[in-house]
């Protein structure tokens, strides 16, 4: 049996996908001075050098109802979630 090498993103690839996520949170008014937002973006900082996969979802007092679910993925598109809560 064969195994399939399964390709990793290139530094470059990561920054760019880090640029992207970053424009969404400010597309949806999230500030990086906000203390969760700070949170992300530190993960996506540790995520464009490292290049490990991780996932994380933080709170914002500002959206009580909403978490944030950040993607960061060696290996498939990484990106941001809004949850909202019932």
């Amino acid at each position: 049996m064969v195994k399939k090498i399964k390709k990793i993103k290139s530094k470059e690839e990561r920054l760019k996908e880090a640029i992207s996520i970053r424009k969404d949170l400010a597309n949806h008014g999230l500030s990086p001075e906000m203390p969760g937002v700070q949170k992300l973006c530190k993960t996506i900082s540790r995520f464009v050098n490292t290049g490990d996969s991780e996932t994380i979802i933080v709170r914002l007092p500002e959206f009580p109802n909403a978490r944030i679910q950040l993607i960061c993925s060696a290996r498939r598109q990484s990106g941001i979630n809004v949850l909202y809560d019932d």
